[in-house]
């Protein structure tokens, strides 16, 4: 329970609380629990009435936070107000450093968020870099197939069957590896989008076990 009793108190201890967002967000919270003070106060509420709704700045902060982490998250991966051409997305590495940061924005809102929203994060960010590293191998491993065919086996004087049996099957590795790494790029751009939708759910959940301001 806060020990706050005044307007400018509260909103000088939320703005303490929302100093890591940017300047213009600061601004548009600020001016939004202000206007909802000065709704609250026409209406004939009291100042501790509104403060005893909104419950503890901390707590409020946290979950502003998390939500702006959100919201700019939805924007990126949607590829809407990034001033890229309309049908291109933002790299897989942008999407994943915003993921990234939503996720652990969610992680300080509850604790249970340790194992149902940074565990699975954790796993799931690990399965994908053992797919790019595979895929990756595969890659290099054509690659380097192919230099040594042209370095050995025509310094050995190998048979014309010999080269292009090799370089058959180097080509094949090359094609697989580019399809693997086609997939992982599919299946990085799902998880991104499917780990946003989830913390989207988990917030929802959040604030309808949070008191309602009246």
């Amino acid at each position: 329970m806060t020990n706050l009793r005044t307007q400018y108190e509260y909103i000088n201890e939320l703005k303490r609380h929302i100093s890591r967002l940017p300047i213009a967000e600061q601004t548009d919270i600020l001016r939004d629990q202000e206007e909802f003070f000065r709704d609250a106060l026409a209406s004939g509420r009291t100042e501790l009435d509104v403060i005893g709704s909104l419950g503890d700045p901390k707590t409020l902060a946290k979950t502003l936070v998390a939500e702006s982490r959100l919201a700019q998250t939805e924007t990126l991966i949607s590829g809407s107000g990034t001033g890229l051409p309309n049908g291109v997305r933002p790299s897989l590495g942008s999407q994943f450093n915003a993921t990234t940061r939503a996720v652990l924005a969610f992680v300080t809102l509850a604790p249970f968020n340790l194992i149902f929203v940074l565990g699975p994060f954790l796993g799931l960010l690990g399965c994908l870099l053992a797919g790019w590293v595979v895929g990756a191998s595969f890659l290099i491993a054509g690659g380097a197939s192919i230099f040594m065919i042209f370095k050995e086996l025509t310094t050995i004087g190998a048979s014309v069957w010999a080269i292009s049996s090799a370089t058959l099957f180097a080509i094949a590795v090359i094609m697989f590896s580019l399809a693997a790494l086609t997939f992982m790029a599919w299946l990085s751009g799902w998880v991104a989008v499917l780990t946003v939708r989830y913390l989207r759910w988990n917030l929802d959940i959040i604030q309808a076990r949070e008191p309602k301001a009246a």
